[in-house]
């Protein structure tokens, strides 16, 4: 994801340790730091960078490091997540709630994990280098989890969704089941993809029957 902090959230005192957290993750490589709103001079004068001591130091490091990244590429982070004390629009998170999202893994939600997974995988690494490294990260990043059948996938979206206090970081992918090269998806496959497109979830069926 692209995470962006707001000021006042890093000038909150008690939103420190949840900014923390959610830095130990972009330092690990599961986020960037998305600067593009900030100026770098209000940013370095907040409380989370200015009265830490060497906590302050590390948010510092990382702050320039961010800047510099930035000027380039934000590639292949897409969601986009803002950090602040009071949220008002999609995808905008208190602090501790944005700590909860970015702990969370990126889960591709398939049919079958191994053959499935593997196909999966396979074409990602085939056509995008750039998430080529998030598949080895340390700390598993991005997982794949299966249920056993295609109705499964619509009740998990469903479940893990409702429930659910912010949309979660979940995609789903599955088979078309087309009978022939001019049939249209299946049904279930459909509704799969209605399910995902009314919360805000992607969801990809693939052209092919399996």
């Amino acid at each position: 994801m692209r995470i962006v902090i707001d000021p006042r959230a890093a000038n909150d005192p008690d939103a420190g340790r949840w900014l923390d957290r959610i830095l130990n993750r972009i330092e690990d490589g599961w986020h960037v730091w998305d600067l593009s709103e900030s100026d770098p001079g209000d940013f370095r004068a907040t409380a989370w960078i200015r009265v830490r001591g060497a906590q302050g130091d590390r948010v510092r490091e990382l702050f320039v490091a961010s800047v510099q990244r930035g000027a380039w590429t934000r590639t292949p982070h897409g969601r986009r997540v803002r950090v602040t004390p009071h949220p008002d629009g999609p995808d905008e998170l208190a602090p501790e709630q944005a700590c909860r999202l970015a702990d969370e893994p990126l889960v591709i939600l398939i049919e079958n994990r191994f053959s499935d997974g593997a196909f999966v995988e396979r074409v990602v690494k085939e056509l995008d280098r750039s998430l080529r490294a998030l598949w080895g990260r340390e700390g598993e990043p991005v997982r794949f989890d299966s249920t056993g059948g295609v109705g499964e996938m619509q009740r998990v979206v469903e479940a893990r969704t409702d429930r659910a206090p912010h949309r979660p970081r979940l995609v789903a992918v599955i088979d078309s089941d087309r009978k022939g090269p001019s049939d249209t998806e299946s049904h279930a496959a459909r509704n799969l993809h209605r399910a995902c497109e009314e919360r805000g979830l992607s969801c990809w069926v693939l052209a092919k029957r399996e």
